[in-house]
């Protein structure tokens, strides 16, 4: 498939994921997930809090006390909230909050309710709770003092905004004996996400023309001197030269924060109220008290139950069974703090849904390696992660969940396109090429097919000619069963070895090997590959040459190879319905002839002068001499490899170098004694050979050249 194609095809299969994920982010099917991924976040990436907020919780032991100590039944009687309340006003609290409902009278007599209702209405600073109907039969109408807040710019927003939800229709409040003297209210709605955990708060809600804030919101503006100018905007909820984020349905996202100590679930400084109590016993009688009363000086204090009996326990991202009054003091903390959770723009979220996915797309349809998929997809998942995480520390609630699906939707379809395409290709490339092609070669082209062009293309390759000496004889005296075993035998040797350098088989002619380097793919180091595995070759054939002899009839069981490096034309050659992947030209051409021409010199492995050049740093070997072949009229230089660099280069090879050396300066004569000295080198019985049927003036005109008439 054509680049263009694969960015078209690529960019569409990531616009129909984004929009899948889009809808399915909008309607809220992936709710439950994001949830989960934010609460991960919340819990690693909490910070403790360091604003000024006391919780005085009635736990557990609270309870115990209250039984054992002054034999008080649950519910306590309210007079017993009275000390608790008047402890903290002179302390200095900025300002005493209680999540506590009294909309029934008290079970004790209505003394009971004024002596809470008197201590509440001496303190000024005491917020108390509102709590929002569904039920009009509750009252529509607000009953006591009137809240001391207003809001500039709420009617228009409320009106410009999903606002209903801010619209109390009915609200439930204390016995009139205990809110007569309040000055202050704030409600306590706990706004649950659809799995029953509480991410968000709304700061305010109105009933009656009466602004009635978060019971955090309205303990923090009660503690403020003078009290600050509220204000709704684009921005959010202006609280004087603070402010806290809300979304278009008027919430905010709580930080929440981690816990003060190890071990501990409270995230703020929290005191049991029957040692509040004790306290405030104690300072009148004057002893000693166990909280001391600066423990309130200049804080918010927030009064509620945490005991499970009394079953006024909240989920929290950071704690399942957190208490309820912990949500309002998150709310006074973030606002002190200035670093509430703001919704992200939804048109920011769209957009990078559908880049994020158009881009999964592209990745798939351009790489169709497995390894290139798999680190598209961790990255596909890890991005958004890790934005999620940035947007927290910056404080933006950023969707993880949404784009991960959209980019994951867009990667199946791309491996689905791809396997439907380029997985037909792969396929076919796989079968042309699988029983000429060394498996890795095979996948590395199947995996990028623009590596091969097919129908042919000029390309430098080493080209490897062998031949097995004297095969004719052999299938003369062989019956046919055992000839192919032992030709089936030596060609699986050979061509393990041609496959292990990564070289591309040809073709087989009978005991010949054909074979070629640097094509389909690139190989830099060719010439290399090729001789190293002409000297593999030959060394595996030394190893089993006893036993391939035995089998050959006891004849020399020997392989002549031929190598030379230059252009050739290189492709699929043949008919459309039946072709080869196959090479034509004239380097190709001198292979064949250097293979042939080692007969003239007992050589089993010539190499020219264009490999050589480029690999005699790696390996030992020595010149022959230079030849011409049949058909070609250039003289060509050809060595013959003896092993590896490093090995010891025997002497008679440096004997027999001196000799060469000097037949091609005109002094045969001289080199002939060499010759003779070396009876057991065939090379040197060639040349000693040759200048013997010279004449003396031959000898001296001689250059060193062979002409050779045999292929």
């Amino acid at each position: 498939m054509k680049t263009g194609r694969k960015l078209i095809i690529g960019c569409g299969l990531g616009i129909a994921s984004a929009v899948l994920a889009a809808m399915l982010w909008l309607a809220g099917g992936l709710e439950a997930f994001e949830y989960a991924t934010w609460d991960i976040r919340v819990r690693r990436l909490a910070e403790p809090s360091r604003s000024p907020i006391r919780l005085i919780l009635l736990d557990q032991a609270s309870l115990d006390w209250g039984r054992k100590v002054n034999g008080l039944a649950w519910p306590w009687p309210r007079e017993v909230y009275a000390p608790l309340i008047e402890y903290c006003r002179n302390a200095g609290a900025r300002s005493i909050a209680f999540d506590v409902l009294f909309t029934e009278p008290s079970l004790y007599n209505v003394d009971d309710d004024k002596a809470l209702g008197a201590a509440i209405a001496a303190t000024p600073m005491f917020v108390g709770t509102l709590l929002r109907s569904g039920d009009p039969e509750d009252g529509g109408a607000w009953q006591g003092r009137a809240n001391p807040f207003r809001v500039a710019g709420l009617d228009r927003w409320t009106r410009t905004h999903h606002s209903a939800p801010l619209q109390m229709p009915a609200a439930v409040f204390e016995v009139p004996e205990v809110g007569a003297g309040i000055a202050a209210r704030g409600h306590v709605r706990g706004l649950k996400d659809a799995d029953n955990i509480i991410r968000r708060a709304e700061p305010l809600q109105t009933f009656d023309g009466q602004v009635v804030p978060m019971l955090g919101l309205a303990a923090y503006l009660v503690g403020q001197t003078p009290p600050p100018v509220l204000k709704v905007d684009r921005q959010g909820l202006a609280i004087g030269n603070r402010r806290l984020p809300l979304d278009r349905y008027g919430r905010t996202i709580l930080r929440y924060r981690k816990p003060i100590e190890a071990g501990s679930p409270r995230a703020f400084t929290s005191y049991s109220a029957a040692a509040v109590i004790e306290s405030k016993l104690a300072v009148d009688e004057g002893q000693t008290p166990s909280i001391p009363p600066e423990a309130f000086r200049d804080c918010y204090v927030l009064f509620g139950y945490s005991a499970s009996a009394l079953y006024d326990t909240q989920p929290t991202p950071m704690n399942r069974i957190a208490p309820g009054v912990t949500v309002h003091a998150t709310l006074i903390d973030n606002l002190i703090a200035q670093d509430a959770i703001a919704a992200s723009p939804t048109w920011a979220i769209l957009c990078f849904i559908a880049l994020w996915s158009i881009g999964g797309g592209i990745w798939t349809l351009g790489h169709s390696s497995a390894r290139a998929v798999a680190a598209g997809m961790v990255i596909g998942l890890m991005v958004p992660a890790a934005a999620g995480a940035a947007g927290y520390q910056l404080g933006v609630w950023w969707p993880i969940v949404a784009p991960q699906v959209g980019v994951v939707l867009a990667m199946v379809a791309g491996l689905i396109v791809n396997y439907a395409t380029e997985g037909r290709q792969r396929r076919f490339i796989k079968r042309a090429f699988t029983h000429y092609l060394s498996a890795q070669v095979v996948e590395r082209i199947a995996s990028d097919p623009s590596a091969l062009r097919l129908g042919g293309e000029l390309r430098e390759l080493s080209i490897f000619f062998s031949d097995v000496e004297g095969f004719s004889g052999i299938c003369h005296d062989l019956d046919a069963q055992t000839i192919t075993a032992l030709l089936n035998d030596y060609l699986t040797e050979m061509t393990r070895i041609i496959f292990d350098e990564g070289g591309t088989l040809d073709k087989y002619e009978g005991d010949a090997v054909i074979a070629f380097w640097n094509a389909p793919t690139d190989q830099t180091d060719h010439r290399d590959r090729a001789v190293r595995t002409a000297i593999r070759c030959q060394r595996r054939i030394e190893e089993r040459r006893s036993e391939f002899s035995r089998r050959a009839g006891g004849r020399p069981f020997r392989m002549r190879i031929g190598i030379h490096s230059g252009e050739v034309v290189v492709g699929n050659m043949g008919s459309a319905e039946r072709f080869d992947y196959s090479m034509l030209g004239d380097a190709a051409n001198l292979a064949a002839r250097l293979e042939g021409a080692n007969k003239a010199f007992g050589t089993y492995t010539m190499v020219s002068q264009e490999t050589w050049s480029a690999t005699q740093v790696s390996f030992m070997g020595r010149l022959i001499g230079d030849v011409t072949v049949v058909g070609r009229a250039t003289p060509v230089s050809v060595y013959e490899p003896i092993g590896f660099a490093g090995e010891t280069l025997p002497d008679a090879i440096r004997r027999f170098e001196e000799g060469a050396a000097m037949c091609r300066r005109g002094g045969a004569a001289e080199a002939l004694v060499i010759f003779k000295s070396l009876a057991n080198d065939p090379v040197a019985a060639t040349y000693a050979r040759r200048i013997e049927a010279m004449d003396d003036a031959e000898r001296n005109r001689w250059d060193g050249v062979w002409n050779l008439t045999e292929k």
